[in-house]
C-alpha cells in the first residue's frame, strides 16, 4: 500500500504503508524481513564452496573385528535435519590387524531404500599398504540433503583387529 504525503518543504513524497495497520514504514524500530527458500537454498550451498562452514559434526567409534561380515560401526549414524544440507569434511580410519579392511560411509537417501557407498577406505597393514586413511575434503562438498541417512560399515577379510572410523560434516 502506497499513499502520499506533504512534508516541512511543500512537496509531496511518496511514503510506503504496512498492509496489516496501514502506519507508515520507515520509522528507526521497523523491522523488514523477507525469507526466500530458494535463496536460503542457494546460499547453504554456495557457502561450502566459499569455505564458510566449519565442521560440527563428528561421528566415531572404535570396534574390535568379531565377524568377517559387513557390520555397522555402532553410533556412526548421521540423520540431515530438516532444512539443512549437509558437507563432508572428512572421512578416515585406523586399523591395527594385518589383514585387509574396507571402511565404507554410506548413504540412505531420503531415509528410506538402501545404503549406498560414496566414500570407502582399502587399509591393510604388514607392508600391504596403509593402516591408517584419512580423506580431508577441506571445507567439505554437498553430500546429503534433509533426510540423508549416512552410516560408517565395515568389513574385514578376517576376524582380528580393532577399528577405529570417524566422519567430520558440517550443517548449512
Amino acid at each position: 500500500m502506497t499513499g502520499f504525503q506533504v512534508d516541512s518543504d511543500g512537496a509531496e513524497d511518496k511514503i510506503l504503508k504496512g498492509a496489516t495497520d496501514g502506519t507508515q514504514i520507515g520509522n528507526v524500530t521497523d523491522r523488514l524481513k523477507v525469507i526466500d527458500a530458494d535463496t536460503v537454498a542457494a546460499i547453504n550451498a554456495l557457502s561450502i564452496n566459499l569455505g564458510i562452514g566449519a565442521a560440527n559434526i563428528f561421528k566415531f567409534n572404535e570396534l574390535a573385528l568379531t565377524a568377517r561380515t559387513e557390520t555397522d560401526l555402532s553410533g556412526v549414524t548421521y540423520t540431515v535435519p530438516s532444512g539443512k544440507t549437509f558437507a563432508i569434511n572428512s572421512f578416515s580410519g585406523s586399523y591395527d590387524a594385518q589383514a585387509a579392511l574396507y571402511v565404507r560411509l554410506k548413504k540412505q537417501t531420503g531415509g528410506t531404500g538402501s545404503f549406498v557407498t560414496i566414500l570407502r577406505l582399502n587399509m591393510m597393514t604388514g607392508g600391504q599398504g596403509n593402516s591408517t586413511l584419512s580423506y580431508d575434503f577441506g571445507k567439505g562438498f554437498a553430500a546429503g540433503v534433509a533426510g540423508d541417512v549416512f552410516k560408517v560399515t565395515v568389513e574385514a577379510s578376517i576376524a582380528k583387529g580393532t577399528i577405529f572410523a570417524m566422519f567430520t560434516g558440517s550443517e548449512l
